[in-house]
Parts: structure tokens; C-alpha cells; sequence
């Protein structure tokens, strides 16, 4: 049988093939976060995965019909996940309370909505600067460094040449702060998801209900959360 060149690369490059890099690389992260904390190579890995879902985040808020209702949907997300993620971060020993992934992704895109809705240059600048001033101070997850990889992945898409400089910049400088303050600094890393972002070719890919990744998100933190306390 003939394998079709252009068919295979539709799919390949698609954003079906992004969401599944970024969730497996994000279980293997959360795997050794876990279970393996000794072995950098998992979080190595995992470096991988957010700079994906913040691509993805500026895609959708550029694709979907019904901007609002995309901040609803991940709004809502956020608040089913953060039960789960707080145990999640219980069992593993981190004290205090953490925002999840998904607030700091609904947070990007309503970055996104004050850039491309708000006229007024004073005011968006404001309103961004407050944006990004909740991000640091609110515990979201990657913080500042989260919402602006969602800007810089919205440049990209919008113009791939100036858009590859903050998402090739980003990873660095977010590394150099982690070391600052005396974390383990990998996030350099996280610019081998480049590779994958590079030669995405703008296609869906094949069909699969959204909701499965939205769901994977809470659910997958509950497993392994479950098994950890079993295992212990």
C-alpha cells in the first residue's frame, strides 16, 4: 500500500501531536516528581511539556470561535484540577498552597483578550503589567514565566520569525532566576519543545474529543497521587 507523504505529515505535525507530546511528557515529569525524585531525567523530560501547552493556549485562543467561552472552559478546569493537584503536591512534600496549570494557562489567554481587545495603550499596558504582576505574586504555576511563553507563542503564530526570539529567550532567563534562588535549575531544557513547535504545520490532526485532555489533566495527578499512598 502507497503511504501518502502529505497525509502523513497532516497528521504528524499536527496540534493532535503536540497534545499528546505535551501530556506524555508531562506524565513522565509528574512520574519522577513522584516516585523518582533523585532522577532528573524524568523532570529533564518534562521541561517539555509547558512551553506545549502554552503554544497550544495561543493557538486555541486564535482559532476559537468563542474566545469567552475558551476562558470559561479552562476556568473551570482549573477549579476541578486544583483539588487533586493540591494532594498531588501534599504526598510529594511541597507545603503551601500552588495554583495549577490551568489557572496560569486561563490567566494567558486573558492576557491574550486585554493585548488584542483593549484599544487603549495605556490601559493595555496596565492591564498586562497587572496580569503579570497576579502571576508572580498569586503562586500560579511558572508564575510570570507561564503567561509571557503564552505571548511569546502568540507572536509566533503571528509572526514565526520575531515569535522564536522570547520563546527561545524565555527558558533561559527563567532558568537563571530558578538559580537565584537556589532551585534545581532544568528549565533550560525546555527549548528542545522548539523542535516540535517549529515544524507544527497548523493542522487539528485527527478528532479526539477536547475534552479527554482537559480531563487527563486532574485525573492523572488523582491516579498517581492513589498509587503513591497504596505503594507507601
Amino acid at each position: 500500500m502507497r503511504i501518502n507523504p502529505g497525509l502523513v505529515y497532516n497528521i504528524v505535525m499536527s496540534s493532535l501531536t503536540l497534545k499528546i507530546i505535551a501530556v506524555v511528557t508531562m506524565l513522565v515529569d509528574h512520574v519522577g516528581f513522584l516516585f523518582f525524585p533523585e532522577e532528573q531525567i524524568f523532570r529533564i523530560i518534562g521541561r517539555i511539556s509547558f512551553p506545549l501547552f502554552a503554544f497550544l493556549i495561543a493557538e486555541g485562543f486564535i482559532k476559537t470561535k468563542d474566545v469567552k467561552e475558551y476562558l470559561k472552559r479552562l476556568s473551570i478546569f482549573a477549579v476541578i484540577s486544583q483539588v487533586p493537584f493540591f494532594f498531588f503536591e501534599r504526598v510529594a512534600g511541597l507545603s503551601g498552597i500552588h495554583l495549577n496549570i490551568l489557572f496560569t494557562l486561563a490567566l494567558g489567554v486573558l492576557t491574550l483578550l486585554v493585548i488584542t481587545k483593549v484599544r487603549n495603550l495605556p490601559i493595555k499596558i496596565l492591564g498586562v503589567l497587572a496580569l503579570l504582576t497576579l502571576a508572580y505574586f498569586g503562586n500560579f504555576s511558572y508564575g510570570v514565566y507561564g503567561v509571557l511563553s503564552i505571548l511569546g507563542s502568540y507572536l509566533f503564530l503571528k509572526n514565526r520569525k520575531a515569535g522564536i526570539v522570547p520563546l527561545s529567550v524565555l527558558p533561559f532567563l527563567e532558568n537563571i532566576r530558578l538559580f537565584l534562588m537556589n532551585i534545581i535549575f532544568l528549565q533550560f531544557f525546555a527549548v528542545f519543545s522548539l523542535i516540535p513547535i517549529y515544524f507544527y504545520n497548523g493542522n487539528q490532526g485527527p478528532k479526539i474529543s477536547r475534552l479527554f485532555f482537559y480531563w487527563f489533566y486532574p485525573v492523572h495527578m488523582a491516579v498517581l497521587t492513589l498509587i503513591f499512598i497504596a505503594i507507601k
